[in-house]
């Protein structure tokens, strides 16, 4: 389906369907812990993300953001290889002039 696209469309993509991911077990955490504790379900939502709506949003543009660089190397390894992005990240390159 990606195979055609830009790789930035995949890596967007991907990278969006894992935050939502990650969201919904943090919500099913937090049920899971407010069920344990005996709080009802407003008070275990009440202490996601920080406690308030502005602290939860910035939370997940943070967690996206870590998140796109992940995505962004296995997209770019899938293309290239992974051996080779290995080899270009890890060992010591050569200059063309140098001997």
């Amino acid at each position: 389906m990606h195979k055609a696209l830009p790789l930035i469309w995949p890596t967007l993509h991907k990278s969006f369907v894992f935050l939502l991911l990650l969201i919904v077990l943090n919500v099913l955490e937090e049920f899971i812990v407010g069920a344990i504790h005996h709080r009802a379900i407003a008070d275990s939502l009440a202490e996601m993300g920080g406690g308030t709506v502005d602290q939860a949003v910035a939370t997940a543009v943070v967690l996206w953001l870590v998140l796109v660089p992940l995505f962004a190397f296995t997209e770019l390894g899938e293309i290239v290889g992974e051996q080779n992005l290995i080899r270009v990240f890890f060992y010591q390159r050569h200059s063309a002039g140098r001997a």
